[in-house]
């Protein structure tokens, strides 16, 4: 009959519970990979990609080791599923009014889209991508409401960018914002001083 001395039992517990925590860490990854299918996502989680640069890993590498993070994921499915979950605080339709006044030589503008928060994750867009004009803002928004947004577009006309920047012009800025039950407002921290609030529709 096999024993088992008692030096062997801590040594099991603390293997045991090495293992528990890998398994979360990689169940940390697949929340990123499941919820955000790769990349970078605004949560700031890194996730293996064919875009994946540095000399430590090369681009022939990398559909295994995601092979290999997949499988790992299945044996730790029920730490994948526990990884990081969504709070769905402000899930629903949102209005979004995004105003600017004149700035450094630039007319002001305001404009009014609306926008959708699924899974703490809020995503506006006015316009239509890859034409003058088009905006949109995404981010994660946090449990207790502060989000830390993006906002990136094309010039719509010439008068109203700072600089005289012509229309389709490529731009980007952060948002600092914070959202109650049914409100949230926000401002632009780099470039010309701009003001956006949100308003539940739902």
């Amino acid at each position: 009959m096999e024993t088992t001395s008692d030096d062997q039992m801590p040594r099991r517990s603390t293997a045991a519970a090495t293992s528990l925590g890998l398994l979360i860490s990689i169940g940390a990854q697949c929340g990123c990979i499941t919820r955000y299918g790769g990349s970078t996502d605004p949560r700031g989680c890194h996730v293996l990609t064919r875009r994946a640069r540095g000399p430590e890993i090369r681009r022939k590498e990398l559909p295994v080791l995601r092979r290999i993070l997949w499988a790992l994921c299945a044996l730790g499915g029920w730490a994948c599923a526990a990884a990081d979950p969504p709070h769905r605080h402000f899930d629903g339709s949102w209005t979004t009014v995004l105003s600017c006044p004149n700035a450094k030589g630039a007319l002001g503008y305001s404009f009014e889209f609306p926008a959708t928060v699924r899974d703490d994750v809020l995503h506006a867009e006015k316009g239509t991508q890859g034409e003058a004009g088009w905006l949109q803002i995404d981010g994660v928004i946090g449990a207790d409401g502060a989000a830390n947004l993006y906002a990136r577009g094309l010039v719509g006309a010439a008068p109203y960018a700072v600089g005289d920047r012509p229309a389709g012009t490529a731009y980007g800025y952060h948002i600092d914002a914070r959202f109650a039950a049914a409100s949230g407002s926000g401002r632009r921290v780099e470039g010309r001083p701009c003001s956006v609030t949100f308003t539940r529709r739902d």
